[in-house]
């Protein structure tokens, strides 16, 4: 074994940087395959710059065994492989060898690549050529192609003596991450940035427009003194030198300081969430805030510091509240949300069923409109389509600040609801009417009939009688599907009496009105008796609502008759259009709601009758909640609040008890009004305010 015959020669040159008992200069062309079967071209890899080192050695050789963790370390601190410095194992086993090499991998922890003898023979013609007669021994062939053999034990400094570099390991490689505390604060705050990079021991970052502009410590603090928005960049290093960058672009935005105390809000991207599942967050708080205080019941973790918590993980069944406190230099607001988060142990089977409303259809441009979700069925996700509006879409299930729309029109809204089970869409047609100024209502007739069609006495085949009235299969109800969503109210109905007959004065019809979201009529919501006696035949009857009626969106409208003698009413109906046309009729034959299509072979067919409907815009009730005046009585001054605000063509005027004009004010704007009472006298007064469309009539007293 050469390591045995060492001679006097060796020991002196070994105290040089590497031995020379190997040719100086590297000639062969040489491919080396390791035991996993990757390639190495060892003259394209110098040729790339790389540092080669060989390892000769027996799978038994004793000294060969020992010096693993030495030629590992060489691996590892020189970038396994991924840097400038290659390491080969060059197994010279003999045939016979007791061990083969995955047991020496296995045994001695060699992680560096190891070529195989076997499969490479001109391992042999290396030991020949270099005169390789004992092991280990180790070879250096720098990209010069001059050639050395390495002291023992072999080190990373040999190699960066003459020019290799240290490295980290592929898998080991700095990775820069980073996150703020907040990225939206006033001018003259600070942020806090916290340090996420993987296998880094330094840090250089750079903070265009902070203050200081420049840092390196692992989690820096800084001030924004000047509005604008601002890029963040970290550069993390590890003790080799290797290094990683991330840039965070218009990462931070410095806003004026706030004018208002904040008002909180916030919302979840799912409030229905399957025990072991996580939800986010976003903050959706006006007034500029920038402190921001959670509060998670029944969640991990339970309380949280930024602005948009996201993987808040819920494990326990059970219905929990969030709290959000939101401030800044002015104040604080805080919002509580009282089973907010439904966490299930499964959504089973159910298929959500997408359900919605909203506070008001009927608005001026650039009027925030409010949207509820009412969808069944576990819902876990929500995508809202808003025609015309801004936003025009969100996957939030609710949006405080609603929805606005700049351009006059009437639009759709479409919400598609869904959980792991399936999915649902709903869009309600022509649902938001919008205009330049404020109207009362918007009105149009409804009907199912066709331009060219006009209501007649139907008949079908072998049915003694007509359908639409008594006939012989004694229909009882009839209902025509009317599928709109515009309108919200229903004043009247016209419709057209074919034929009547009563002997009894106290003979009656009673006119129904369903929702329309079943797929046949089953929930009532209104009910109008008529006496026959009050119509007349070959007649458009038009019949008024005791009130009109509150609906929303598709609705069934129809009949109920009874059948005594000599009574006889019919309704006319639109000809049979023919099978496979569209039909809106059903009936109640044989106890239960049938189409009239499966009830009558085919007929298709729909009711004569024409439904007076409006959109009507905000509720009286909720008009009058939301104007006020105070003091009441006052003395010098007068307060009139308008939660809506005052808008163009909008005033106020007061009267006295005799009629007479005091105060006018046609030229309004904000939500408050400040009037100086000093000069009326005593007495009774009469406010006259106009806004959103309508007029609000309050009194109030003076008083000394």
């Amino acid at each position: 074994m050469k390591r045995l015959l060492i001679t006097i020669t060796a020991i002196v040159l070994s105290i040089q940087a590497f031995s020379q008992m190997v040719p100086d200069q590297f000639t062969e062309t040489v491919t080396l395959t390791d035991y996993y079967g990757e390639t190495y071209n060892i003259n394209a890899l110098l040729a790339d710059g790389k540092y080669i080192v060989f390892d000769f050695f027996y799978t038994t050789c004793p000294h060969c065994q020992e010096e693993v963790p030495d030629v590992v370390n060489l691996y590892t601190q020189m970038g396994c492989n991924g840097a400038d410095a290659i390491v080969i194992g060059l197994e010279c086993s003999p045939h016979d060898a007791e061990h083969n090499i995955e047991w020496y991998m296995n045994e001695f922890g060699a992680n560096y690549p190891i070529a195989p003898l076997e499969e490479n023979p001109i391992i042999n013609t290396l030991a020949e050529n270099w005169e390789i007669d004992g092991t280990p021994t180790y070879v250096l062939i720098q990209p010069n192609r001059s050639m050395n053999e390495m002291d023992r034990p072999i080190s990373s400094g040999q190699l960066t003596a003459v020019g290799a570099h240290e490295s980290a390991c592929p898998d080991n490689m700095p990775v820069a991450d980073f996150i703020a505390n907040r990225t939206r604060i006033p001018a003259g705050e600070t942020i806090t940035f916290t340090n996420r990079s993987q296998r880094s021991t330094a840090w250089s970052w750079t903070f265009t427009g902070g203050t200081p502009a420049n840092s390196t410590e692992e989690n820096p603090t800084i001030t924004y003194n000047n509005v604008g928005t601002y890029t963040v960049t970290l550069t993390a290093r590890n003790r080799q030198g290797n290094e990683d960058t991330k840039t965070r672009a218009s990462y931070i935005e410095v806003v004026p300081p706030p004018t208002e105390a904040p008002t909180a809000y916030f919302a979840a991207n799912q409030v229905t969430v399957i025990a072991g599942n996580t939800v986010n967050f976003t903050d959706l708080s006006r007034g500029e805030p920038w402190n921001w205080t959670w509060t998670f019941e029944g969640a991990q973790p339970t309380n949280s510091t930024d602005q948009h918590p996201h993987n808040i993980l819920y494990n326990n069944i059970g219905t929990f509240n969030v709290k959000l406190i939101a401030s800044n230099m002015l104040g604080s607001d805080t919002l509580l949300l009282e089973n907010y988060i439904h966490v299930i142990p499964s959504i089973g089977d159910a298929v959500p069923k997408a359900k919605f409303s909203c506070n008001n259809r009927l608005v001026q441009v650039n009027t925030p409109v409010n949207f509820e979700d009412h969808s069944e069925g576990y819902p876990m996700y929500w995508s809202w389509e808003f025609e015309g509006g801004s936003p025009s879409s969100s996957n939030f299930q609710v949006l405080p600040e609603g929805i606005t729309y700049e351009q006059s029109g009437v639009y759709d809204v479409t919400l598609v609801v869904s959980n792991t089970n399936g999915g649902d869409i709903l869009t309600k047609h022509d649902y938001i009417v919008v205009y330049e100024n404020y109207v009362g209502s918007y009105c149009d007739t409804l009907c199912n009939l066709r331009d060219d069609e006009t209501a007649i006495k139907l008949g079908a085949h072998g049915l003694d009688g007509y359908l639409g009235g008594h006939n012989g299969d004694r229909i009882t109800m009839y209902a025509d599907k009317f599928e709109y969503y515009t309108f919200n109210e229903i004043s009247s109905i016209i419709v057209p009496i074919m034929k009547l007959e009563y002997s009894n004065p106290n003979s009656y019809i009673t006119f129904i009105t369903w929702d329309g979201n079943d797929p046949v009529p089953t929930n009532i919501i209104s009910e109008q008796k008529v006496y026959l006696r009050d119509l007349r035949e070959n007649y458009f009857q038009e019949i008024n609502f005791t009130e009109p009626l509150r609906v929303d969106g598709p609705f069934y409208l129809g009949y109920s008759i009874e059948y005594g003698n000599g009574t006889n009413i019919v309704i006319g109906l639109s000809h049979n259009r023919g099978y496979g046309r569209p039909s809106t009729l059903f009936v109640y034959k044989d106890d239960v709601w049938q189409k009239v299509s499966d009830a009558y072979d085919g007929i298709t067919t729909s009711t004569g009758i024409k439904v007076k409907s409006c959109l009507v815009g905000i509720e009286d009730k909720e008009f009058s909640s939301n104007i006020g005046i105070y003091p009441n009585p006052c003395r010098n001054q007068l307060t009139i609040e308008n939660e809506y605000g005052f808008e163009a063509n909008d005033f106020i005027e007061i009267f006295d008890n005799l009629g007479r004009l005091v105060y006018s004010n046609y030229n309004l704007s904000g939500n408050t009004i400040e009037i100086n009472t000093t000069n009326l006298p005593n007495g009774t007064y009469i406010t006259r305010m106009f806004t959103q469309g309508k007029v609000a009539v309050q009194k109030f007293e003076k008083l000394d």
